[in-house]
């Protein structure tokens, strides 16, 4: 993926977000459904398309598939797992799986999630908004933070756009 400054600039929206979340608030105040929407993302027996998604980010996902098939090729945010952070990963990594506790309100939450995609390798940081809409719903993943950052929502809208 080729950063650019829209790319840059969204993710410093989202760490920006995800800090003043993490500051204000403290674990107990989210409900552990918050917790549970991001669990789904890793359950080898939720489909894709039962995953929880806000109304925002089915929005987007929708728009770059219907790109995708205009295009008849995969778009940016659909050409790799935002929950595994590529194409492949180790068939233990699941092993490695771990959780924050939920930070935010009941309207709101931010969850980390580290792994180890491969044997050997640093585990990954992923972090979630999950947003209470009748439910909780993941409103975004994002690696934040490194040098190949990538905010979901950024790379779905780029997608749906043919970039």
């Amino acid at each position: 993926m080729i950063l650019n400054r829209r790319n840059v600039l969204a993710a410093g929206v989202v760490a920006a977000h995800a800090g003043a979340a993490l500051a204000q608030a403290t674990p107990s105040t989210v409900p552990p459904q918050a917790l549970a929407a991001v669990k789904t993302f890793y359950d080898p027996k939720v489909k894709d398309d039962k995953r929880p998604l806000s109304r925002r980010l089915t929005g987007l996902y929708k728009a770059a598939l219907a790109r995708s098939r205009k295009d008849n090729e995969p778009v940016s945010g659909l050409d790799f797992g935002p929950e595994i952070d590529g194409q492949d990963i180790d068939d233990n990594y699941r092993k490695t799986l771990k959780y924050s506790a939920p930070t935010g309100d009941s309207s709101k939450a931010t969850v980390a999630v580290s792994f180890v995609r491969f044997k050997g390798e640093k585990p990954v940081v992923l972090t979630y908004t999950v947003v209470n809409e009748n439910g909780w719903k993941v409103d975004d993943i994002a690696k934040l933070g490194q040098t190949d950052g990538w905010t979901w929502s950024a790379l779905l809208e780029q997608g749906a756009k043919g970039q």
